[in-house]
């Protein structure tokens, strides 16, 4: 019995038939138009909730009526028009008055989430309206089952195990959704790691721009401005983003945690779609495939990478293409799917343009050889013979059509190639020796389930995340042995499973793969191509069970058991007990189903549910291990209001351009989740080299693609451009000699607003004497002094602390008696109380970095007063005030740390008030006042007072123009850099200036962007043209 094929004759019952599927294709059609007119209304217009969901709740039931009448109940409606109006009216107040009672039961009574109250009453509308409509509204009295004859009925039967598989995956994510109270079951999301510190309030920046009209070339936000567009095309440019905008502005992690349901569903149907248009195999075992591929171990690792889902979405489409362009000659479906997913994600298009080629070549090598014809007849298509040649035509055609892909989308390849240009991400040397990272066997193990993912690059055991079901598991040695089966085939195919294998346990490979970058953490990112492969060839091993005996299938499941018992004896630490009784549970089971799909005296109906039902158990279970859900919705939005106050009132106060700052940060991004300009960020398309500058200069960073701020110096408040200041509550008080309080919020958070009074704008004169400043990394006191002693002519701003005394229990440490750099002896116990006094009346700054020092706490005032310090990355600390001579002890903490020798780099300072206000008034008399100013273009004028540069604080970018009185000038660039290890400077932008009053304006356009569009429109037209002849050629052909 081959269980993969079923019968195309088109069918139907009492719950499936042409009127249940109109009305439920018109009716998410009526619910997707009411969540747009919703949100155009409330984000767009500004209308009121309490007004926009009724009324949009009532154009989409109209909608739902014209769809119905026009195209569900067309063939038999029996009430006149005078009668339908009036029972439509009441329909609509049923289905409001469901919502409102719900609401009131659910969320008033029972104090739960209204998006409940939500989905239970448009289940409800649902249900109702199929039955009022057809017998009331309508009176079209026929009988459903014998609807059969629809356009969209025959869509739907022909792609019927497509959408359930698609249903099966959104069952699967929906009760792992319920289990852990997700969205809507409750307030939790998915946002976790990089999808909370990062995409997630990218997210809302994309929100707010599209929604403000903002520009997507330039932002800023974050990093003290950055390319909006790098960010743009590799984390939110999948077409899929859109669905944020059916959600309000602080529901995003709602909306992600959708979106993930969303792409896994995709990704089911996708590969269902694939298996129907590839292996002519549309059935509930079809479908199955399509889960086991969207639930493999490359979603449940990699899931909140939400940017890479759409590779996995579109992988089986893109196979489909190649297919299609060596059987048919058709390279369009190739053509498309690739330009979606350059668009989607760069990066994933990449790895995708590697598997095409290999996939190009094993798939014809497994169906065809060299010699291969198209049997063209030249007369009718007036080919030249060679290219009769079905290896030689589709190989020009897979390369046209991949040059083709890339040729379209060079208006956002080409910039984004140049912004990655300044990113650690192209930074990496190609390997000068050969690794491995794993035994072979061990990959074994990945291949079971209930396995714990692999994240992280480093420690033991890091194995790709290849699990993609054990029913695979099982198929896969059937696939092997079947004589049915050609050899050259599954040659083939080993020979890239090979591929794969020999691409994740070799570094150059895994450089290659990874466009010549070695990951940091979230290894093997193309290992979704594997499952892909993986599933092909298991799924082939049970279409022809015809040719494999009773003994193979048992000596299959027999092999597995006793293959997992070896395991278990010789584990990983990916696996636990779970892994090794769900794995052996599981081969029994699928064993049996084998062996009753041979037997065939089961029906294809039973066999078919109960595949179905296992594919669900086996995934749900594997999913519930494997998923990761830490961070609630609540948590994640709950200093929107206040904060969001807080900066209205500053915008509201000046409409300047200007850069804020929290005290401290929840995300590492949290400038673009409450919508103001900072100085933090956190991107892989960071720029390194500015990256590293700040961490030289003491914020908290990784050197590479963030830095984060805590409350710094005067010295980089002014010289960064930092004017307000925003409280968090339980942060240390800010000094009254640096910030002048404004303002305090209004709700129960009672957040303060504060102003810089060292305040200086984001361009302002130096001397020229800032080609010197020193900003090697080291101690950052010393490359803020070099800054602000080379940009002002001070000196001594900073005034070292006098060191009184050191302490070690169970530690060693020589005497500390200056700033600097000591060794210490750790034991993984005790600590080191270093104590200190200040020599002016100002705050005390600190700097300490020690591999074996975690945290620092600091005691003054006779232990009365402490502060708290997590070193888990040094940043400079503020001490908050202390008078001359006042003693501070700071209690380094070793617990924890590895024993042996370690190093110890302590710095802390006061400020030199007197010397500090000398620089402020000698840099603010050559201000640049900001006259006018937006995302990609900033003008102004300024009144140098000498020769020298105007210093900003704004990251050097080679897609800024400048033009001082009207006439370009070249810009420079200030700061030494990490990139290439190189002595050129390369942080910041400075302009050269002469003494006197200018007008000064710069423009952002990213480097590449009118190249790029040029090929882009240049190759459209190619294609457009070339669309139109063939459609000629093919008419006179007909002829």
């Amino acid at each position: 019995m081959d269980i993969t094929k079923t019968s195309n004759e088109i069918k139907s019952n009492k719950i499936i038939n042409a009127l249940t599927v109109g009305y439920s294709f018109f009716f998410s059609v009526s619910l997707f138009a009411f969540l747009v007119l919703k949100q155009i209304m409330k984000t767009g217009l500004g209308i009121d909730a309490k007004i926009a969901l009724p009324a949009a709740a009532i154009i989409a039931s109209v909608l739902l009526y014209i769809f119905e009448k026009k195209s569900v109940f067309a063939k038999n409606v029996k009430n006149s028009n005078s009668k339908q109006i009036p029972l439509l009216v009441f329909r609509i107040a049923v289905n409001l008055g469901f919502y409102k009672i719900l609401s009131f039961i659910l969320c008033d009574l029972m104090k739960a989430d209204a998006m409940i109250a939500f989905v239970i009453s448009v289940i409800l509308s649902y249900t109702f309206n199929y039955s009022f409509d057809s017998i009331v509204l309508f009176d079209s009295r026929i009988k459903a089952e014998n609807e059969k004859g629809t356009r969209l009925y025959k869509n739907f039967f022909d792609n019927r195990y497509t959408v359930f598989s698609a249903l099966l995956a959104l069952g699967v994510i929906s009760v792992i959704y319920m289990i852990f109270k997700l969205f809507p079951f409750g307030d939790m999301t998915v946002l976790r790691m990089d999808l909370y510190h990062q995409y997630g309030p990218m997210f809302v920046e994309l929100f707010d721009r599209v929604t403000q009209h903002k520009s997507f070339l330039y932002s800023w936000q974050a990093g003290g401005g950055s390319s909006f567009l790098g960010n743009f095309f590799n984390y939110l440019s999948s077409p899929l983003s859109a669905l944020i905008f059916l959600f309000d502005r602080d529901q995003i992690g709602d909306a992600i945690t959708t979106l993930v349901a969303v792409k896994a569903m995709l990704s089911a149907a996708c590969f269902t779609h694939y298996l129907k248009k590839s292996q002519c195999a549309h059935s509930f075992a079809s479908a199955s495939f399509g889960v086991f591929y969207a639930f493999s171990g490359y979603f449940l690792a990699y899931y909140w990478n939400i940017m890479w889902l759409d590779a996995m979405i579109l992988l089986p489409i893109i196979a489909l293409g190649i297919e299609r362009i060596i059987n048919d000659g058709s390279g369009k479906t190739y053509l498309i799917s690739m330009v979606v997913l350059f668009w989607s994600n760069y990066y994933m298009g990449y790895m995708a343009c590697i598997f095409s080629v290999v996939y190009f070549l094993v798939y014809f090598f497994a169906n065809y050889d060299i010699y291969s014809k198209r049997n063209i007849i030249k007369n009718k298509r007036g080919l030249i013979s060679v290219f009769d040649n079905r290896f030689l035509s589709g190989g020009v055609k897979f390369a046209l059509c991949s040059v083709g892909a890339g040729a379209l989308c060079a208006f956002f390849l080409l910039p984004v190639f140049n912004i990655l240009q300044n990113c650690s991400a192209t930074s990496d040397k190609f390997p000068e020796t050969f690794e491995s990272y794993f035994d072979i066997l061990n990959l074994l193990t990945s291949h079971l389930a209930g396995l714990e993912t692999t994240i992280r690059s480093s420690g033991d055991d890091v194995l790709p995340n290849v699990y993609c079901g054990i029913l695979a598991v099982l198929s896969m040695p059937l696939y092997l042995i079947n004589k049915n089966i050609k050899l050259k085939e599954k040659a083939a195919y080993v020979l890239m499973i090979i591929f794969f294998v020999f691409s994740f346990n070799n570094n150059a490979a895994n450089f290659i793969w990874h466009a010549m970058h070695m990951p940091n953490d979230l290894p093997y990112r193309f290992s979704y191509m594997y499952v892909f492969i993986f599933l092909i060839m298991a799924f082939k091993g049970i279409t022809k069970l015809d040719k494999i005996e009773y003994k193979d299938i048992m000596f299959t499941g027999i092999g597995a058991l006793v293959l997992i018992i070896v395991m278990q004896k010789f584990p990983t630490n990916k696996m636990s007990s779970l892994t090794i009784y769900l794995s052996m549970v599981l081969v029994m089971i699928w064993t049996l189903v084998l062996l009753m799909i041979k037997s065939k005296k089961t029906s294809r109906l039973v066999i078919g549910i109960s595949l179905a039902c296992l594919t669900f158990s086996e995934t749900l279970i594997v999913g519930c291990n494997g998923l990761v859900f830490t961070q609630p919705q609540a948590n994640y939005i709950e200093n929107m209001q206040s904060y969001g106050e807080a900066v209205k009132y500053i915008e509201d106060k000046d409409d300047g351009f200007y850069r804020t700052e929290l005290t401290e940060l929840k995300t590492r991004l949290d400038s673009c989740l409450y919508g103001y300009n900072s100085m933090s960020t956190f991107s892989s398309m960071a720029y390194e080299n500015y990256s590293q500058n700040q961490y030289s200069l003491g914020m908290y960073g990784n050197r590479i693609n963030s830095y984060t701020y805590h409350p710094q110096t005067p010295v980089y408040n002014m010289m960064y451009g930092l004017k307000y200041f925003i409280k968090v509550n339980g942060t240390d008080n800010l000094s009254n000699e640096y910030y002048k309080y404004l303002y305090t919020t209004k709700d129960k958070k009672e957040t303060e607003v504060y102003e810089n009074r060292y305040y200086l704008p984001i361009g302002f004169t130096v001397s020229e004497e800032i080609k010197n400043w020193d900003n090697s990394e080291g101690n950052p006191f010393e490359v803020q002094e070099s800054l602000i002693d080379n940009a002002a002519g001070v000196s001594n701003v900073f005034v070292p602390v006098k060191y009184t005394d050191t302490e070690t229990h169970s530690a060693g440490c020589d005497e500390i008696s200056e700033n600097g750099v000591y060794s210490i002896s750790a034991t993984g116990t005790g600590s080191i109380d270093v104590t200190f006094e200040s020599q002016t009346n100002s705050d005390i700054y600190v700097y300490i970095s020690s591999p074996a020092v975690k945290n620092v706490n600091y005691y003054w005032d006779n232990g009365k007063s402490s502060a708290y310090q997590s070193t888990s990355e040094a940043y400079i600390y503020d001490l908050g005030t202390h008078k001359a001579g006042e003693k501070i002890k700071a209690s380094l903490d070793l617990s924890g740390s590895d024993k042996g020798g370690s190093t110890l780099k302590i710095f802390a300072y006061s400020i030199d008030n007197d010397v500090l206000k000398s620089a402020y008034e000698t840099l603010k008399q050559g201000q640049l006042e900001i006259t006018n100013h937006s995302d990609t273009k900033l003008e102004g004028k300024i009144n140098a007072p000498y020769n020298g540069y105007i210093y900003t604080s704004i990251p050097y970018d080679s897609g800024w123009s400048v033009y001082v009185d009207g006439e370009k000038t070249e810009p420079e660039a200030l700061g030494k850099g990490r990139k290439d290890q190189s002595d050129e400077d390369t942080c910041q932008l400075i302009i050269p200036i002469s003494e006197g009053e200018h007008t000064v304006k710069l423009k952002y356009a990213p480097k590449g962007i009118k190249s790029g569009a040029a090929i882009s429109t240049v190759t459209l037209l190619i294609l457009i043209a070339a669309a139109a002849i063939r459609k000629r050629y093919d008419k006179r052909a007909i002829k």
